[in-house]
C-alpha cells in the first residue's frame, strides 16, 4: 500500500510539474514504471477485500481540503478543480462498493463526507440515499431527500433529476399507502 501512495504522489508531482513547465525529464522512466506498479497495486488492493476494512485514514485523506490553498495560479486552479472532482467521485464510489459489501457505516461516512463537501451535488445525494435504504433506514432516506430537494430550489431554483425522483419513489409510495390504510381504519 505505502508503494501505492509513493507511486501516486510521483505520478502527481510529474503530472504538476509538467504542467507548470519545469517538468525534468529523467523522471519519465521512472513515472513509466511506477504506472504498471500503481495498477497493479490497485488490482491487489480491491482483491484484497480493501474495501471491507476501512481504514479511517483513508477516508480522513479523502476528505482533506484543497490543493495548494492560498494560491491561485491558473495551473493551480484547474488542479484544485480536477483534484476535488476525482475526490468526490472516489468517495461516492467507496460509499456504493461499502454497500455492495454490506459495510453501512463506512459507506454512511463516505457518502456524508462526499455531500458535505458538495452539498447540491446529487450523484453524492443519492450515494447518501441509497446508504439509508441499504441500512434499513426509510425515514432517514426520505428526509434526507426531502431536505436535498428544497436546498436544491431555494438554491439553484431545479428540482432533482428523474434518477434521483426514481431511488425515492418505492419509499413515498409506500409511505403513502400506510397513511391512507391508517387513516381509514
Amino acid at each position: 500500500m505505502e508503494r501505492a501512495f509513493q507511486a501516486l504522489a510521483l505520478l502527481v508531482s510529474a503530472d504538476l510539474a509538467r504542467d507548470a513547465n519545469v517538468f525534468d525529464g529523467r523522471h519519465i522512466d521512472d513515472v513509466a514504471a511506477w504506472q504498471g506498479d500503481v495498477r497493479g497495486d490497485a488490482r491487489a488492493f480491491l482483491a484484497d477485500g480493501f474495501f471491507g476494512n476501512l481504514d479511517d485514514d483513508l477516508l480522513s485523506q479523502l476528505r482533506c481540503g484543497d490543493l495548494l490553498p492560498g494560491w491561485y495560479d491558473d495551473w493551480v486552479l484547474y488542479e484544485r478543480s480536477r483534484l476535488a472532482q476525482l475526490r468526490l467521485r472516489a468517495l461516492e464510489s467507496l460509499a456504493e462498493q461499502l454497500v455492495s459489501l454490506g459495510d453501512t457505516r463506512g459507506a454512511l461516512e463516505a457518502a456524508l463526507a462526499a455531500v458535505a463537501i458538495e452539498p447540491l451535488r446529487e450523484s453524492a445525494e443519492r450515494a447518501l440515499i441509497r446508504v439509508h435504504i441499504a441500512d434499513g433506514n426509510y425515514l432517514d432516506a426520505v428526509r434526507e431527500y426531502r431536505s436535498f430537494r428544497t436546498r436544491l430550489a431555494a438554491e439553484m431554483d431545479v428540482s432533482p433529476s428523474g434518477q434521483l425522483e426514481s431511488l425515492i419513489h418505492p419509499l413515498l409510495v409506500s409511505r403513502a399507502r400506510i397513511r391512507t390504510s391508517t387513516a381509514t381504519a
